[in-house]
């Protein structure tokens, strides 16, 4: 849809809106509008958006949702949670917070608590802090060639890799959500792609878990290869991805599924285990290809 834009007296420049949306929203003359800036676009809404406060009981609540529940409100960007709980809740609740940078219990009570975030956000640090995701976690695999090399296991070292990228994650996803630098179909692919990046450095972590469980394994050559393979797979996409290179893209898409029939038959080898979860990690390069293909295209809309 398109509109002509107006001229009113010397500098005002005006757009009218759309009769259905004026009708589905019950706009009525001389209502406040809220209009935001993003990426240089205009974000018209009816309603303000509110991310001050929100409420949410944790008394019935059982271990494991927890820090999902947590992290899912400071990801939609709520900036401050009163929690309902029991007093044996609460160990949990501080642990959940290991996952997500700012928050912080500001206030105890028996029955409740207080969360706060205290840092500011800024949608320009969110390129340079998906860049640093991507580099830590291709870290991982270079650790994991070392590291199989050598053999050693610097197991605590990934797990604190694996720590830091899920909080620069749940950063990102509240950068998303918060200051709206995406719209609502981009931000499909912004989401699959930060998950792609959390779920590559959970796998890297579980083929450490299962070398150390199990310590007499030693890969194959092919095996080893399968591993280098995917890992450079990813590093093209790094790149790929600092300078939006469609056709970098193109070509990992293209070799993908040769390198997926060539390495299947490893499943029935030495270590099916461990390549099941290298052919996870290749997998998961999808969604990092497709928000590639994604940012390409909208640089392209705004170069037309």
């Amino acid at each position: 849809m398109q509109r002509k834009i107006v001229k009113h007296g010397k500098s005002t420049l005006s757009v009218s809106l759309p009769s259905k949306y004026v009708q589905a929203n019950n706009l009525k003359n001389g209502q406040l509008m809220n209009i935001e800036v993003s990426k240089g676009k205009l974000i018209l809404s009816a309603k303000e958006k509110h991310f001050d406060k929100i409420e949410t009981d944790l008394t019935e609540s059982e271990e494991w949702p927890i820090v999902r529940i947590l992290r899912h409100l400071y990801t939609a960007g709520y900036d401050e949670i009163d929690v309902k709980y029991t007093q044996q809740k609460l160990p949990l609740i501080r642990k959940s917070l290991h996952h997500i940078t700012g928050l912080e219990i500001v206030e105890v009570g028996p029955t409740h608590c207080k969360l706060k975030c205290m840092s500011s956000l800024d949608e320009n640090e969110y390129d340079s802090l998906i860049k640093r995701i991507m580099w830590m976690v291709l870290s991982e695999f270079d650790r994991f060639l070392e590291d199989i090399a050598e053999g050693t296991l610097a197991t605590d070292e990934v797990q604190e890799i694996l720590n830091t990228v899920s909080r620069l994650c749940n950063l990102c996803k509240r950068i998303i959500n918060k200051k709206s630098i995406y719209d609502s179909t981009d931000s499909i692919y912004a989401y699959d792609f930060i998950d792609s990046m959390i779920e590559m450095s959970v796998l890297v972590l579980y083929a450490y878990d299962y070398l150390k469980k199990n310590k007499n394994i030693k890969l194959t050559e092919k095996e080893v290869a399968f591993i280098k393979q995917t890992r450079d797979y990813f590093y093209d996409l790094i790149l790929a991805y600092q300078n939006t290179n469609l056709e970098k893209t193109r070509t990992f898409f293209e070799q993908r599924k040769e390198t997926f029939d060539d390495f299947l038959e490893l499943l029935n080898g030495k270590n099916p285990v461990i390549m099941h979860y290298f052919l996870m990690i290749l997998r998961n390069l999808t969604p990092v290809g497709n928000h590639i293909i994604m940012l390409g295209l909208r640089k392209k809309d705004k170069q037309q």
